[in-house]
């Protein structure tokens, strides 16, 4: 590549794909200095180590895709600081490696104060991202002191997300571990030109678990946090929601909102639990859901509901299915495109 035959087609290079077969060995790549007009990065099972160094000699970037993003286990944890040099950012998009071989979920810190991400930025995608403070998460009536640690340190990790005046997709999972404070302090008044926003794995009805009074609280406050955030969110058109329980926050957050499309998904098998979904013990209740996203609106735009369920495609599970469908229909007093999906399996796409 460093070649004077190839310097002039070097200059004209602007999107770039790297694609590593080698699970278990960092790659030690050539100067990439020498693409002087690359502004696409296109990486594919690289770890974040490999990540970091293709990063380093590049500064004009405009869209950075990383998918199957490696971790090993004596490797930096996940940092977004790694991308806050990159002042000319637009797309971020990051999907991590889950558990195979020697990868798995990795945690999520901040080295330091925090340095913004680029204030250009108009997408970010973050999948399949952990937080310690999760996994470490207990009933803080057992200890107040030890579990307002690590709130704040959650919150220190997400406040980047109130700096991003122009950001118009958001996609974010894991969302567990956030408690009231990460959607008031690190989300409030922010994100005001959103139109697409997907939130991955939020447990939610955490009040009818066993837990003391004072965990109750912490998920409820949190609930309330989340619906005044969605309400400020007054440009959303598409919402979708993965392994996401959808209480309060949810369907009082979106009742005001002229959505044209929401998709909920369940990432495994959820057959054993259809019937729990129509009555409303499976990720909130389907009825009010939909209701709130859709009923009572007459727009002149095209909306979508979808449905996404992996579950055995046997007879019980359609009858389940349409069972789904008849009370989402039920509930609209409007037309709407409503799609199931079961196993990859398209049952419905009807008006």
């Amino acid at each position: 590549m460093g070649s004077r035959l190839v310097q002039v087609h070097r200059q004209h290079v602007q999107r770039l794909t790297l694609h590593s077969a080698i699970k278990h060995y960092a790659l030690n790549f050539a100067a990439l200095g020498i693409f002087s007009s690359l502004t696409c990065l296109n990486t594919s099972n690289l770890s974040f180590p490999e990540i970091q160094s293709l990063l380093s000699q590049l500064h004009n970037l405009e869209i950075v895709n990383c998918q199957q993003v490696r971790h090993y286990c004596d490797g930096p944890n996940f940092s977004l600081e790694r991308f806050s040099h990159l002042r000319k950012l637009r797309e971020l998009r990051l999907c991590h490696a889950g558990i195979s071989g020697f990868d798995h979920h990795k945690y999520y810190n901040v080295y330091g104060p925090p340095r913004w991400l680029s204030p250009t930025l108009k997408v970010l995608s973050i999948k399949h991202l952990i937080d310690e403070e999760e996994l470490e998460y207990t009933d803080p009536a057992k200890d107040e002191l030890d579990w307002l640690a690590r709130e704040t340190r959650v919150v220190a990790k997400y406040r980047y997300l109130s700096q991003l005046p122009s950001i118009t997709s958001l996609t974010f999972g894991f969302c567990s571990s956030w408690s009231a404070r990460v959607w008031s302090e690190c989300l409030h008044d922010s994100c005001p030109l959103l139109e697409d926003l997907h939130l991955i794995g939020w447990s939610g009805d955490k009040i009818q678990m066993d837990l003391s009074d004072r965990m109750k609280s912490v998920w409820l406050d949190a609930e309330r946090s989340m619906s005044t955030w969605l309400k400020q969110l007054t440009k959303l058109k598409r919402l979708e929601l993965t392994n996401f329980f959808a209480g309060y926050g949810v369907i009082n957050g979106i009742k005001d909102l002229d959505l044209e499309s929401l998709t909920v998904t369940f990432q495994t098998d959820v057959s054993h639990m259809l019937k729990d979904w129509t009555s409303g013990k499976l990720g909130g209740k389907l009825e009010d859901l939909i209701t709130s996203a859709f009923g009572g609106r007459q727009t002149n735009h095209p909306r979508t509901l979808t449905i996404e369920l992996p579950v055995h495609s046997d007879m019980q599970s359609q009858e389940w299915a349409k069972e789904i469908k008849r009370k989402a229909l039920q509930e609209l007093k409007c037309d709407i495109n409503i799609s199931i999906h079961l196993t990859g399996i398209l049952l419905f796409d009807t008006y």
